[in-house]
């Protein structure tokens, strides 16, 4: 995979970083009725963050890459429908990892558009 983020990505993300923010700041119970009504393309989204988290792309540090990396790795190569079943599930770290990447994400985005 290369270190960088492509367009195609970015567009992607792009598209739905307001849903994300959204996530990150929500209580579990709103989280969990987004998730649940969510759009495919939200959990590609999801995927792709994943991915790039663990390729080092979008860069976490090495304290945060060993407390998600419960979150990170077994999502990193499932599908779409496996993704969001496991985050409907139990969710646990997700928002904080979320809230820790958005400003890294947001950064990321201003610098390719």
């Amino acid at each position: 995979m290369p270190k960088h983020l492509s367009m195609k990505d970015a567009k992607l993300i792009k598209k739905h970083f307001y849903i994300l923010k959204t996530l990150g700041s929500v209580s579990k119970k709103h989280r969990l009725d987004i998730l649940k009504n969510a759009p495919n393309s939200l959990f590609k989204v999801l995927n792709v963050i994943f991915n790039h988290c663990i390729t080092g792309v979008i860069p976490l540090d090495t304290k945060n890459r060993k407390k998600y990396k419960t979150l990170l790795k077994p999502n990193r190569s499932k599908s779409i429908s496996a993704i969001k079943g496991r985050l409907i599930q139990d969710g646990g770290a997700f928002p904080a990892l979320l809230v820790g990447l958005i400003p890294i994400i947001g950064s990321l985005l201003s610098k390719l558009f």
